[in-house]
């Protein structure tokens, strides 16, 4: 597609016009402020602390509808300014994004944000798009260095190509711009809080002031707080954001009403479609005036979440972290098995891991009794999830009969469907260790075993 190209501003008011602004939260498009995240974990725009998983593949598509976003020219006209009332400029904008955990600690990411269509009130005095199509190409890259469980830090690296010629916030022939960020989220009772704090560097080119009368902006510290609460009930997530930028330096460049520092609200909602899908609706409006903050935003998004696309070591033990079992008990969880749709089949690679699982519990020579507890995310009706996790326990109690072997009265099973989840079910990850299968087996020796992906 060919790249966007700025429209000056008619002649009879002997302005020059291009459209550009501030993005927040993030490296983001010249064109617009909303930049939602590769990774979909915990909130819209601001990053989360957590990574994707090794091997969970992220989708993103999102649609933002904005009104009075783009720059306009108080010198032509003092008295004509923008607000809720008089609408000079409407866009639609779309964001596609990718993202991938390598390890379980450091994921990639790619965005891709378009402009699909605009519609200009004013044209006299409101800059605007020659044309349609793709305004830049985003590489992310997060690594998380701190995790406790309850609190993450992720160090977050951004590079952005700019898709738009003769861009004078960037100048002629600019080069890639650069952002890089502290990323913090802690669990607070029963919500995330996120913070995010960081520092983009633009590779400005040879300045365009004297085409339209200034030099390309300067270097941005970026911040940006958010907060979100998962309702089990409706299974959503609530999510509130603040997120804005500001010069490093001081800068002349400042010619029209929008202010070069600048913040921005969001409300949304993410709801858990399916345990693959979250679908997500909101809105967002600028709290302080300054480029590319609209007077009111609405967007409406998807997450469609995979994996692992590659497998874990099949065999992985690490101790509990939810309790410490008695000095009789043995705890096997496992978070990885595969039930075919609306059934209590295994599928043939969980059927194997099964058989490991097996072969542990016949080297326990003193085993007295065996405890089957089936458990499930919160996705779905609650008594259909009871119900299922109660299907799925008896399952693997009746493997366990036969190929232990184990006598059947001294082995039982129970469902607790989604009501002991030990992560959240916000999202897909969360959703993938609540869906899990703990199997106790009670000895006179202590020792403490957790099987996972």
């Amino acid at each position: 597609m060919s790249p966007f190209r700025f429209l000056l501003a008619p002649l009879i008011l002997g302005f020059n016009f291009s459209f550009a602004s501030l993005a927040l939260g993030g490296v983001g498009s010249d064109a617009q402020n909303f930049n939602p995240t590769t990774s979909g974990i915990d909130f819209v725009t601001v990053q989360s602390g957590q990574t994707l998983d090794s091997g969970v593949f992220n989708f993103g598509a999102f649609l933002n509808y904005s009104v009075n976003s783009l720059s306009f020219l108080e010198k032509a006209d003092p008295s004509a300014v923008q607000n809720r009332l008089r609408l000079n400029d409407k866009l639609l904008s779309m964001d596609l994004s990718f993202g991938l955990g390598l390890t379980d600690n450091w994921e990639v990411g790619l965005s891709i944000p378009f402009l699909l269509q605009q519609d200009i009130s004013n044209s006299d005095q409101v800059a605007y798009f020659a044309s349609k199509g793709n305004t830049e190409q985003r590489l992310n890259t997060k690594y998380r260095f701190y995790n406790d469980g309850q609190t993450h830090v992720a160090a977050v690296l951004s590079v952005a190509n700019n898709n738009i010629a003769d861009n004078p916030y960037l100048g002629e022939g600019g080069g890639l711009t650069s952002h890089v960020e502290i990323a913090a989220s802690r669990k607070w009772s029963d919500s995330w809080l996120g913070f995010n704090f960081g520092h983009r560097s633009r590779n400005s080119g040879k300045s365009l002031a004297t085409r339209f009368g200034f030099d390309p902006l300067p270097n941005q510290w970026t911040y940006s707080a958010a907060w979100s609460r998962h309702l089990a009930r409706i299974d959503s997530k609530v999510i509130l954001e603040l997120f804005g930028s500001t010069p490093t330096i001081s800068s002349d460049t400042n010619l029209t009403n929008r202010d070069l520092s600048n913040l921005e609200a969001l409300a949304g909602i993410k709801h858990e479609y399916t345990e693959n899908l979250d679908l997500h609706a909101g809105i967002g409006t600028e709290v302080m005036q300054g480029f590319g903050t609209p007077d009111y935003r609405i967007y409406l998004g998807l997450n469609w979440t995979m994996g692992p696309l590659w497998k874990k070591p099949s065999r992985e033990v690490f101790k509990e972290v939810v309790q410490s079992p008695p000095e009789n008990e043995k705890r096997f969880v496992l978070t990885n098995l595969k039930f075919r749709f609306d059934s209590d089949e295994l599928t043939l690679e969980s059927q194997l891991e099964v058989d490991q699982l097996v072969a542990v519990i016949q080297e326990i020579k003193d085993a007295e009794e065996i405890q089957v507890e089936g458990h499930t995310d919160s996705s779905g009706p609650e008594v259909y999830n009871l119900k299922l996790s109660q299907r799925r326990a008896a399952a693997i109690m009746r493997l366990l009969a036969v190929q232990v072997p184990f006598e059947k009265k001294r082995i039982r099973s129970d469902g607790f469907g989604e009501s002991r989840p030990v992560s959240e079910n916000g999202n897909y990850q969360g959703r993938a260790m609540n869906r899990r299968v703990v199997v106790i087996v009670r000895t006179k020796r202590h020792g403490e075993i957790q099987l996972s992906k």
